[in-house]
């Protein structure tokens, strides 16, 4: 019989603490689906969390986001038509309002089956995102969603993209919790800084936070090019926010030497918000907000290519890589040899963990094991 040493056995409780059970996902939380710009009047279908869900606007332009199912013959509503706020299924043509409800049975006798409604989600628009409630709905809280309030600032220039791929959203949550990656994968940034920067890691209740510092040093040469401060030495901090699920905000503080985040002259905030698809591939938003050359539309140009380019050329290859070496097993499972640059990244990995086990088991009545 194998039995574990002590150290090792209490590592294994560990492991199995840090780690939610495998497909588990944080259901009463708020999940990005779409740009509020993709929702229209007409049917959008997208899967998160391996739920299809389908889209549009009703006639007093909410958005309505309802399982993109029919309860009769499991046929996809987004095949069907949109007619007046109604959806109506493409195979057998019962129509079902924003609630979810049947409203119309072409059928026999025109009664409407109980049974015959689809599930509908909360959906809010906030921060240019479409946010869904994929728990129970009475649960619902707006004030939980994430704070990005700095893209609604008049005073800044804001663009934003998306990428979508394989990998598991919390490999993606990693590579911005861990910017340690920026001196080797995106090599055209010249950031050893946030390699050899101070760091300070710490968990403010549900939040966690990711910061490096570097004082009286010169920006990475891309940065200082497009701030326009080439051979500047300055102070400047590089903060990451996380919360569960997978929100993040990133700024970018850049300030006199002897200045501070409070006083910083430029700054870049970010947010990348990180949703899963399925368990092997997500979704990922991003957006950034700056406070310099403001009307300088080619650079808003130039930093989306860019972006777009280091996000989807750069960062999702390599984590699709990732998931491929992975092969199938769980993160723990593999006993990760851990980094310093690894802190933030581990500290959100391992409240995300405990959150999902706790809605597990306020869900399911049971206590969790010793």
């Amino acid at each position: 019989m194998n039995v574990l040493a002590p150290a090792a056995a209490r590592a294994s409780l560990q492991q199995r603490r840090d780690e939610a059970p495998r497909g588990a996902y944080l259901k009463n939380a708020w999940y990005a689906i779409a740009w509020s710009d993709e929702i229209g009047r007409s049917l959008f279908p997208r899967t998160i969390l391996d739920t299809p869900i389908v889209l549009f606007r009703d006639t007093e332009d909410r958005v309505v986001a309802l399982r993109d199912r029919c309860p009769h013959r499991f046929a996809p509503l987004h095949r069907g038509t949109l007619s007046g706020g109604i959806v109506q299924c493409p195979y057998h043509g019962l129509q079902f309002d924003s609630a979810g409800r049947c409203v119309h049975n072409p059928h026999g006798s025109g009664v409407l089956p109980k049974a015959a409604t689809v599930p509908a989600y909360p959906a809010v628009e906030r921060f240019m995102l479409v946010w869904l409630w994929m728990g129970v709905p009475e649960l619902a809280d707006e004030s939980k969603l994430p704070d990005f309030s700095y893209v609604d600032d008049p005073a800044l220039t804001t663009i934003k993209g998306m990428v979508q791929g394989a990998g598991h959203y919390e490999l993606y949550a990693d590579n911005i919790m861990d910017l340690g990656h920026a001196q080797f994968l995106h090599t055209g940034l010249g950031a050893p800084a946030f390699t050899k920067g101070a760091r300070e890691v710490r968990q403010e209740g549900e939040t966690v936070w990711s910061n490096v510092a570097s004082l009286n040093e010169e920006l990475a040469p891309l940065h200082a090019a497009i701030k326009q401060l080439v051979g500047r030495r300055l102070d400047w901090w590089v903060d990451v926010r996380w919360n569960a699920p997978a929100n993040m905000d990133l700024t970018l503080y850049v300030d006199e030497v002897g200045g501070s985040r409070q006083t910083a002259k430029w700054f870049d905030r970010n947010f990348h918000v990180i949703t899963p698809q399925t368990t092997t591939s997500s979704f990922y938003f991003w957006a950034l907000s700056r406070n310099y050359r403001v009307n300088d539309t080619e650079l808003s140009l130039q930093l989306k290519a860019g972006l777009d380019a280091a996000f989807a050329d750069e960062d999702k290859p390599m984590i699709v890589a990732q998931q491929a070496a992975m092969g199938g097993e769980g993160f723990w499972d593999l006993h990760p040899v851990l980094l310093p640059c690894d802190a933030g990244a581990i500290r959100a990995r391992r409240v995300l963990a405990k959150l999902i086990a706790a809605e597990t088991q306020e869900a399911t009545g049971l206590a969790s094991p010793e």
